[in-house]
Order: C-alpha cells, then structure tokens, then sequence
C-alpha cells in the first residue's frame, strides 16, 4: 500500500532517481517507477497531508546530491568546495519543483486528466529553459539517464533526449495509476487490471522499436583522425610558468609521429601561452594568445610548423582579445590597467588550423559559477566563490552561434568544447552548417576518479545517436574515444592514461529529424504549459476559490 508519508516519499524518490542514473547507480530500469513516489505526494497532499514543499524539495535535492556529488571534489578552499555542492544542487532543486507545483494547480482546478497533460507540458518545457537561461544545467534532463542504455533510445534520432524525458514521465504515471488502483482495491488482483497492462507496454515499446531502428554502419569514406591525451594534472602541471612551451613540443612530437592523419585533435586548453601586455608610450606591447595577433604566438607557429599539408588540427586554448570601449557586452569586457580606452575579453576558444588558413572557435555554453557569474548583477556577490578551472574565472567571452571548419571538401567537423556537448539543441547547429563529424575536446580532470567524467563521456553518446554522427571526443585526462553512429564505443583511451588515440570515423551527411527541429518537444511544451497555467487560473476565478 502507498505511503502516505510525504518526506519517505521524498526520500525514497531521490534514492530512486539517483541510483537509476547512469555511474551513481547505473540500475537504469528504475527510473519507470522512480518519479511515482513525487505523484504520490502531490495525490498525499490532496487527501489532506499537511507537507507538501518541503517534501518536495527535498526528494529533488536528494537526487542532484546523489548524482552530482562530485562538484565537491574540485581542488579549492573548503568554503568554494561547499558551495560548489550545495549551492548548484540548491538551486536546481528548487528550479525542479516549478513544474511539479504547476502540475499539483493545474490537477486541482482542471482535474486529473487534464493535470497529467500539465505535468509533461510543465516538464518538457523546465528542461527546455533550464538549457536557455544563464543558470543552465541540462546533466539531469531526465533523457539523458539512457546514457549507458544506448540500444534503448536509437529513436533520439527523431525526439533528442527530450523523446526520452516523454517516455519516463508516461511510464510513471501509468506505474502511479496502478498503485492507486492497488490502494482503492486493497489487492494485488490489480495486477490484472489494464493500468499495469498499459506501464508495460510503454515501458516495453519503445525498446522493441528501438532495435528496429538501429542502422547499419553510412558514411561517405573513412580518414585518419588523431587525439592526444596528455593526461596533465590541471591542479598542478597545466597552468604554470613557461609549461607551455615543453606541453606544444609533446603536442607537435604526437603530430609529427603520425604525418599520414587528416586530423589532429588536441585537448581543451591545451594551448597555454599566457598573454601578457605592457603599456608604453607608443602603444600596448602584447605576447602570448592575442586573437588580434595569433599568428605571431608560439603556439601557432609550433602547430603551423608541425602540421603536414592538407591536414588540420583543432586545438583547444585560453585566449584573450583586446578591444576599443564601449563594448557591446559590457558583462565580459575586464580591465586593462593603465587604459582607459580598451578593455580585454577572455575566452575559452578552439583554433582550428589548415594550410594557410585558420580560424577560432569560442565557446559559448558556459559553466555557470565557473565560466559565467549568472546575471551579475545580482548575482556579483559570488563572484570570489568562483571555481578556478584554468587560470581564468569570471565571465568569458561568447559567440552568438557555433562554427564548423572545413578540413577538406569531404571533412567538415563541429568544435564542440567541453559542457556544450550536453546540449542536443546547441549541438544541432553544427549539424546543420553541415558538420559530418562531431569532435569534442575537454578537460574533466577536475574532479579526480568520480562519476563526473563518466557521465559527461557517457551522454557524447546520446550525441552521436542524435545526430547519426560519429563522435571523436579528446579529453585532457581522458575518457577520449571513438562513438559510431548507433552511439557505442568503438575504442577509447582510458582515464588518467597518457597516450595518441587513433580513430578511422566513418562521414554522414544526412540530417537526422532532430537535427533539423532541434528541441522541437520542449519548445512547443513550454508553449502550451503556459496555455493550460492560464486555463487553470480562469477556471480558479470562475470557481473564486483560493490557491
């Protein structure tokens, strides 16, 4: 029989939700059932149970604990480690409880029926924003748990991960539906009854559907592509002193041992020339990665000198531009002593070099905390808690949509640059400016041997399904790998193991359906949501009944 205790419902769902995601648990099957407990509350509070928020919040800060616990094991003071937890799992918990609280208004004044439509319009279109406002956090869409249950969710190539999201929702309330069915009739003779029938099927279609789907291996030819994995400490070996210098020669010596690929990809920040200026009386002397001057840096004559001809390579580097005042983006413009005239911007950017030509990449789906101080203004006061990832905090320089760069008439790569891999929606742009390989660099050695690198090296998969690419991911410590089209690991270079990656990826240009509507589900959620908020509220008036 269900509880009837809200807060062992709340715990009983984060444990549910957290050990069904995928390295906290990996038990993936119990996420069909692992939402009901949070139904059952709100079913609870309508039969007169006094807790309700509370409750509430707790089972989703539960689960942001239970499955991003690793935010704490960053190398920084005790007070940023702290904050590095509990502020994010904080925040998204209580974000979390937005949909649910519509849903709960919505049942109350439209009815059952018409609450559950609620329920997935408010979700759906949750998950859309939470990727659309600077507070982003996408590593729990509720999709993305079939990261390691990949030949379950080939079917991502017409939904994205929201497709995903749909199917858990469904599965939990037809799973809650039986268990009030269980409660009213006081017998497991339930069982027989269609509700559990029906949880069944919409657990089990769409898995069955799934293995029709699976494709065969497309792809218009094959070419050499080249990954180096450092394996650098980036708390103690990557950002210091003139290391860059040793860093470019075993970048270029990795190169130089393999002159027959067409591509060489080299880690996120792996270029490290810091730059420096000195104001004179004639001017603003400038050394190290200046974008106004990258072609007078070490780093691009090391690569340049290295690269083989008709080969490219994408490197990932900390850069900064110098620009004239005022700046159209005020947020990422920082000081340069000594002018009032210029300021400078600091970017984490991808260099793409082919020949004589090159190009720069910036990254523009930032951490929040890290990357980004989320709408300063009234957030500036968390400013000294910032996490240290590389040198630069505060916010970075953006750009308005992504790149692709062309390493022959045959080879167009996606930049990707570390957290925009989780973003489906962003990734589709590359997708259509017509990028046929996705490549991501990154660097996830900040958080030592934990579920973090796992996670995000497991959703490059969910990317690859998406999109019926081939994914080449390069990570500083690893995992780097190669994800065929169908989302498995064709091989992979291991967490803290130095070494080259070599991968033969197969080229598809053809556009999947999500990749040309993008996150079409949570758009049009988000939509609607708003619609059937505003049916409840004249429905609450006409009845002139309080919340």
């Amino acid at each position: 029989m269900p509880l009837k205790n809200n807060y062992l419902l709340a715990l009983l769902g984060g444990l549910l939700l957290s050990v069904a995601w995928p390295y906290t648990g990996s038990f993936t099957p119990l996420i069909f059932i692992a939402f009901a407990p949070i139904l059952l509350m709100v079913k609870n509070y309508e039969e007169g149970a006094r807790s309700f928020f509370l409750p509430l919040f707790l089972a989703f800060w539960i689960w942001n604990l239970g499955t991003t616990h690793w935010l704490f094991f960053v190398e920084e003071a005790m007070g940023t480690k702290v904050f590095s937890i509990l502020g994010p799992s904080i925040a998204n918990a209580l974000v979390m409880t937005l949909p649910i609280l519509g849903f709960r208004f919505c049942r109350k004044y439209l009815g059952p029926k018409r609450g559950w439509f609620a329920l997935l319009f408010f979700w759906l279109g949750y998950e859309w924003f939470h990727q659309n406002w600077e507070l982003t956090w996408p590593w729990l869409l509720l999709g993305n748990v079939f990261a390691e249950q990949i030949s379950w969710v080939q079917w991502y190539e017409f939904t994205g991960v929201q497709g995903g999201t749909l199917w858990v929702l469904l599965s939990n309330i037809l799973f809650f539906e039986w268990l009030i069915s269980i409660r009213e009739k006081m017998s497991v003779a339930a069982f027989k009854q269609g509700s559990f029938v029906r949880f069944l099927l919409i657990v089990l279609l769409p898995i069955g559907v799934s293995f029709m789907l699976r494709p065969a291996e497309t792809g218009t030819g094959k070419t050499k592509v080249l990954a180096v994995q450092p394996n650098l400490n980036p708390y103690t070996d990557k950002y210091y002193g003139a290391a860059f210098a040793a860093q470019l020669d075993d970048f270029t010596g990795s190169m130089k041992a393999h002159p027959d690929a067409q591509l060489y990809l080299l880690p996120e920040t792996a270029l490290q020339e810091t730059p420096q200026y000195i104001k004179t009386e004639t001017g603003i002397v400038k050394v190290g990665l200046w974008e106004e001057q990258i072609e007078q840096s070490v780093s691009f004559k090391g690569l340049r000198k290295a690269l083989p001809e008709g080969a490219g390579v994408l490197a990932g580097m900390s850069s900064q531009k110098m620009v004239k005042l005022p700046y159209h983006k005020p947020k990422e413009i920082r000081k340069v002593h000594g002018s009032e005239e210029y300021g400078r911007i600091a970017y984490n950017a991808a260099l793409f070099l082919r020949n004589q030509d090159f190009g720069i990449y910036h990254k523009s789906k930032l951490v929040p905390g890290v990357e980004i101080t989320p709408y300063s203004e009234i957030f500036s006061i968390f400013q000294k808690t910032s996490i240290d990832l590389g040198g630069i905090t505060g916010t970075l320089g953006t750009q308005e949509e992504p790149d692709v760069f062309w390493v022959n008439d045959s080879l167009c790569i996606a930049p990707v640059i570390c957290y925009e891999s989780v973003f489906g929606d962003y990734v589709s742009g590359y997708v259509r400016k017509g990028a046929n390989l996705i490549t991501i660099i990154t660097n996830d050695g900040w958080w030592q041997r934990s579920a973090g690198h796992k996670q995000h090296f497991a959703y490059a998969k969910l990317r690859a399904v998406e999109f019926r690419r081939d994914v080449i991911r390069c990570a500083n410590t690893g995992i780097s790998c190669h994800i065929n089209q169908r989302g498995e690991v064709v091989a992979e270079l291991g967490y803290e193991k130095k070494g080259n990656f070599v991968a033969y990826p197969s080229l598809n240009n053809e556009e999947t359906t999500y990749a040309r509507m993008g996150d079409y589900m949570g758009k049009n959620a988000l939509f609607l949501a708003v619609l059937i908020l505003a049916m409840a509220f004249v429905r609450k008036v006409k009845l002139k009944s309080p919340l």
